[in-house]
């Protein structure tokens, strides 16, 4: 008996085979036209990929170890008394730096919202 095999590809399951498209993906397509700076995807405006103040900041933050590791929750203190004292002003007293919170982007500021706002099987509207 002679067995005959056949390179097809690596077998995947049926239910691999109905993945949906993605939303992220089809909104990303979008931005290969020249003419759409999207938010969605988080894509940086390319303008400002080389600025040099931001390129030297980069850098400072880079050359502190701590620079590649994960911050706290509460976001990064020196930014965090920073945006307290913008905060005051106006005859309105600075926020107090504990009750500040810088995140990483907006699907953190959402996660924390709706943790500190919503209650299970509360009614939300988006």
């Amino acid at each position: 008996m002679t067995m005959t095999t056949t390179t097809a590809g690596p077998r995947l399951s049926q239910a691999a085979g109905r993945v949906p498209s993605s939303t992220i993906r089809d909104l990303l397509s979008l931005t290969e036209s020249a003419d759409v700076l999207s938010l969605a995807g988080g894509l940086p405006a390319l303008g400002h990929v080389h600025d040099p103040v931001l390129a030297d900041s980069a850098a400072a933050v880079l050359a502190d170890v701590a620079g590649y590791q994960y911050g706290p929750t509460e976001g990064w203190l020196p930014l965090r008394r920073w945006v307290a004292g913008r905060l005051g002003g106006d005859g309105a007293p600075a926020a107090d730096v504990q009750d500040v919170r810088v995140t990483h982007g907006s699907q953190q500021a959402l996660d924390l919202l709706v943790r500190a706002l919503v209650d299970p099987g509360d009614a939300v509207v988006v």
